[in-house]
């Protein structure tokens, strides 16, 4: 992959995972925006299909497109939930690293130094800025695509998305991706709701002054960057996780929930670009375009038993959110994705 260094300049990431097959989901008729999902399970040594309950690695890449939009870099909207349940039986392994035991809002320079041992997964992500003007890009980006390339908004990364795109198409920004174990994440959803007022009784003590920061991104250090939750005083705090990319002008980290260590995902993209954004609408409006994570931690993930059939059964959510100052709701609210991945008794 072409790739080139200059000065660090990105900002956020969402993530998710499931056990599937790739695929392409078309909205309903008259909706816009399509969702590209294709994620490979692989056994976590050796080659061939993934057997069922054992230890396998996932490699997912998810990309949104709306050929409708009329945005600037057809920007569509923000995925702002993402709810996987992978097939009954699977789960995740508590002990598999030390438990990154801080708030999903705690600084990424912080994570990649305490919770370096911590680390399941590595990838990238693109984020359209809707603006076609190149950005200095973190190293490792690919160079700008073409400017007259009418395909750069449009294409996804499908045949070898591990080795990341072969051009940043001008106005995106690529960032590095790290999932680190881990066990504080409750996102400001969880905390305020979608209303946006406290909701009595959430865990939500991130102990920074002033108490819950709703959209902050916490100091370093033991104090401000870390809490306990509800999943702490379960002893589940290694079932969850989070993602987060390091860079000098724009950190971001949140994180995702594995319900009770078992087969269900959630994961919610804070809104950070001040009153009136949505969910996933990160700082300056941008909104995550394409996603690549390689959960690579031999022992993170256990599958369930391989059916009769041979194929794991996933159901993923997509839930999009509306752009700040635009009135009209996203086309569609959501989909939902069911796909299926082969495995091997």
């Amino acid at each position: 992959m072409h790739r080139k260094s200059s000065k660090q300049i990105s900002a956020g990431l969402v993530a998710a995972t499931a056990l599937t097959v790739g695929l392409v989901i078309a909205a309903p008729a008259g909706a816009t925006i399509t969702q590209v999902a294709d994620v490979s399970v692989k056994p976590a040594t050796g080659t061939g299909l993934a057997k069922g309950k054992n230890f396998v690695k996932l490699n997912s890449y998810l990309a949104t497109r709306d050929a409708a939009s009329t945005r600037g870099t057809k920007k569509a909207n923000p995925v702002g939930k993402v709810f996987m349940d992978f097939p009954v039986g699977s789960t995740v392994n508590k002990s598999a690293k030390p438990a990154c035991n801080f708030s999903e809002y705690a600084t990424p320079s912080m994570l990649s130094s305490v919770c370096s041992g911590s680390a399941v997964g590595t990838g990238w992500a693109l984020l359209n800025t809707g603006s076609a003007t190149a950005h200095d890009q973190l190293t490792g980006a690919a160079p700008a695509c073409a400017g007259g390339d009418s395909t750069q908004y449009s294409r996804v990364w499908r045949t070898n998305p591990g080795a990341g795109p072969d051009c940043t198409p001008v106005g995106d920004i690529w960032v590095q991706i790290t999932a680190y174990q881990g066990g504080v994440l409750k996102a400001q959803w969880w905390c305020y709701g979608d209303a946006g007022r406290p909701r009595p009784g959430a865990p939500c003590n991130n102990k920074a002054a002033g108490g819950d920061a709703k959209g902050v991104l916490l100091a370093s250090g033991p104090t401000n960057g870390s809490f306990n939750d509800l999943a702490n005083k379960k002893g589940l705090n290694g079932c969850n996780i989070i993602f987060a990319n390091d860079n000098a002008v724009a950190p971001l980290a949140f994180g995702g929930t594995v319900t009770n260590c078992r087969n269900r995902l959630t994961v919610i993209i804070p809104s950070l670009n001040g009153e009136g954004a949505g969910l996933g609408e990160l700082t300056g409006g941008f909104v995550l375009s394409d996603f690549y994570l390689s959960i690579n931690a031999p022992n993170y993930l256990k599958a369930g038993a391989c059916p009769a059939s041979k194929k794991w059964a996933v159901n993923t959510q997509f839930v999009y959110s509306k752009l700040k100052g635009e009135s009209a709701a996203p086309s569609p609210g959501s989909l939902t994705v069911k796909s299926e991945s082969p495995c091997k008794v």
